[in-house]
């Protein structure tokens, strides 16, 4: 008896903190580095949002948005849900962010999509986003800053470009051309979701044409969404069935840095609807990130060299 009444205590205890944990934000601050950044560009600040499924925070995110100096903000995906036509919780959001100067979006793999996936045309969803004050990320996007410039690029169709499975690559040639980097500047990736550690060290080689990327910002993992503490999640919705089941921390969230290239992931503020019963975060606190661009001074020499890693994966990737 003594052991029912404990557990159902126990579960009460755990459902609260869940209800309160849900409905908090953090800010998780980090440091980009990217080799021959412009000294414009030095210390320049993007606020990454990803994965809001429509959640609506309420005061509690505005105020902590407007609190934040940033220069720009990036929605990596999943922001709007399919049954919310009307974008009541993403209007409610834009209408109380107070610094609304540059704001970019992409799609996710939930919701109405911006952009056509194979066209990369607007839709009449994505003109409804633009609308709301929005740059739809379906090609590439210039940022001056003085004489200097950096480009955004569409990393969700940078992967269907360069598709693979298992570390297999081939390559499509269909929309190269629309979004192909720009040689010899910095070139930061917008996306959702991750792409493992070997892909990104694959882009990062400077060695390969129309693809050379600085950093990668994106999200769709939730953190594990579900976990216990000091465990690695059980599950992530990964791109490979083999990499999805018990990964480790370091591969949901946060940086993963590798010589000329830094992936970031977001734990981003939503939980997915997929189950319904499980449509809540457990021990992963939503958060918003504030990334901050930072000039690499030194490239580590040790790491393994991109011709070794993809020599035996890489198929015509240079005709």
């Amino acid at each position: 008896m003594e052991f029912i009444i404990l557990t159902v205590i126990l579960l009460l205890i755990l459902i609260i903190y869940i209800v309160i944990d849900n409905n908090r934000v953090n800010v998780v601050k980090k440091d980009i580095y990217i080799k021959d950044l412009p000294d414009e560009f030095e210390n320049y600040t993007i606020l990454q949002m990803s994965d809001l499924h429509s959640k609506d925070f309420g005061k509690t995110l505005y105020n902590i948005v407007n609190g934040l100096k940033y220069d720009m903000i990036a929605f990596t995906g999943d922001t709007i849900e399919k049954k919310d036509l009307n974008m009541t919780s993403f209007k409610n959001l834009l209408n109380n962010i107070k610094n609304k100067e540059l704001i970019i979006y992409v799609d996710g793999n939930n919701g109405p999509l911006a952009y056509n996936a194979d066209t990369l045309e607007i839709t009449k969803f994505g003109e409804e986003i633009k609308s709301l004050g929005c740059i739809v990320m379906n090609y590439n996007y210039c940022i001056q800053n003085g004489n200097s410039k950096i480009y955004l690029s569409n990393f969700e169709a940078v992967t269907k470009v360069l598709c693979y499975t298992d570390e297999k690559f081939e390559y499509e040639d269909k929309i190269r051309k629309m979004i192909k980097t720009s040689e010899n500047d910095v070139n930061i990736g917008i996306g959702h979701e991750p792409v493992n550690q070997v892909l990104i060290r694959y882009l990062s080689s400077k060695k390969i044409k129309d693809y050379n990327y600085s950093a990668v910002i994106v999200g769709h993992y939730h953190g594990g969404q579900i976990k216990l503490p000091l465990f690695n999640p059980i599950y992530i919705p990964a791109r490979s069935k083999k990499a999805s089941w018990f990964p480790e921390n370091t591969v949901v969230r946060g940086a993963y840095e590798y010589k000329y290239a830094t992936q970031y992931i977001s734990s981003g503020l939503g939980s997915s609807k997929r189950i319904p019963f499980l449509n809540f975060r457990m021990f992963v606190t939503p958060q918003v990130d504030l990334l901050t661009l930072k000039k690499k001074t030194k490239i580590e020499e040790s790491d393994e060299t991109p011709d070794i890693v993809f020599k035996k994966n890489i198929v015509d990737i240079n005709n």
